[in-house]
């Protein structure tokens, strides 16, 4: 049963991530996230590599579009993790955060790598990404 429900979860994912797609814009620098003419974002590319969408997660009337955008660091490499929140009963996107930091390195703490803290409400997401001491509230 457990395998049947595992299966289940990750067709459903690859279902959703399938209807997003990632572009290169003609500046070389930028990337759109879009799943139809109506539902765009452009962002620029801050780290190293190339962004590839890893998963979509639903809340409610939201998606969470998580994209791994690259490693950065030297001593410490880190991949950067960051979501974009789309609202599908609105059809615009509520901005880009960060998700997850994830030291590559075989000891995180050395690094100072914190986790990136993701708490759902009722009508909104509070962040804390103690990597950056920012804090993000996403109203919805």
């Amino acid at each position: 049963m457990k395998i049947l429900v595992l299966l289940a979860t990750l067709f459903s994912l690859s279902i959703n991530a399938a209807e997003w797609k990632l572009e290169l814009e003609e500046d070389g620098y930028r990337y759109k996230l879009f799943s139809d003419a109506e539902s765009s974002i452009v962002f620029e590319q801050t780290v190293s590599g190339i962004p590839k969408i890893t998963r979509v997660q639903n809340h409610e009337h939201l998606e969470i579009i998580v994209l791994n955008m690259g490693d950065a660091g030297t001593h410490c490499v880190t991949l950067i993790q960051n979501a974009f929140v789309y609202d599908k009963k609105n059809k615009k996107f509520l901005g880009e955060f960060p998700f997850q930091r994830i030291s590559q390195s075989n000891s995180a703490s050395k690094c100072g790598v914190e986790r990136v803290i993701w708490k759902y409400h009722k009508n909104k997401i509070e962040i804390s990404d103690k990597n950056t001491g920012k804090n993000y509230t996403v109203d919805f």
